[in-house]
């Protein structure tokens, strides 16, 4: 029996040839960008590039399940990198220790599709600006909150939505619980395989609270 053939009774033949055709961004390896890039890995994306250029930390653990006590130090990008190729080594992942800044778009050649799992507007800003070719879809969460956009050429431009000026609420601040991680970057690769494999992405902002249980599904022109 195939790695992929529950998968592939959903996406069928043909969507899981194209996904094992493409390639994949994922900027910040930290909460959400190991779940997702994980998730990717296990559905058999064929080309997965993990950018970040931070390390893990103690108190990353409670939200990073891609890590353990040993990696405490560690690049995040190449431990990711070395994980998820364990756990799929028909995929190609290469790990880039690197912050993405505003000259960083040649850091996108080629790719099918970014995901933002980064943790700062700046850096989502300068994605907006790299990603005007390239479908992108964003994620962020804090406290119990979570919100998932797919940054797409039929879509609203993320900056029109999420306008330029300093936001209070981040994980710092909020602190930050593990499920909210886990349900944004459940939606965040749904999204994903969505576009990759041809179909329409969702038009509108998802934001859903984990502790009340509640999703809002805000549409967006």
């Amino acid at each position: 029996m195939g790695r992929y053939v529950r998968q592939t009774k959903l996406l069928g033949e043909a969507g899981q040839k194209k996904l094992k055709q493409s390639k994949v961004i994922v900027v910040g390896v930290g909460a959400l960008g190991s779940h997702s890039a994980e998730l990717l890995v296990r559905a058999g994306i064929g080309r997965i590039i993990l950018i970040d250029d931070d390390v893990n930390e103690l108190h990353n653990l409670q939200r990073q399940s891609l890590f353990n006590e040993e990696d405490v130090g560690r690049s995040k990008a190449e431990s990711a990198a070395s994980k998820l190729q364990k756990i799929n080594k028909e995929v190609e992942i290469m790990s880039m220790i690197e912050r993405f800044k505003k000259d960083s778009c040649h850091l996108l050649t080629d790719a099918d599709l970014v995901l933002d799992c980064t943790d700062n507007m700046d850096t989502r800003y300068f994605l907006a600006e790299c990603c005007k070719e390239i479908p992108w879809i964003h994620a962020a969460v804090a406290g119990h909150v979570g919100t998932v956009y797919a940054a797409t050429a039929d879509n609203a431009p993320f900056e029109k939505i999420f306008p330029k000026k300093k936001s209070k609420m981040n994980a710092s601040t909020e602190g930050i619980l593990n499920t909210t991680v886990a349900m944004a970057s459940s939606l965040q690769v749904t999204e994903a395989l969505k576009i990759l494999t041809g179909e329409k992405a969702s038009s509108e902002l998802i934001r859903f609270n984990a502790w009340t249980g509640s999703i809002d599904k805000i549409k967006t022109k």
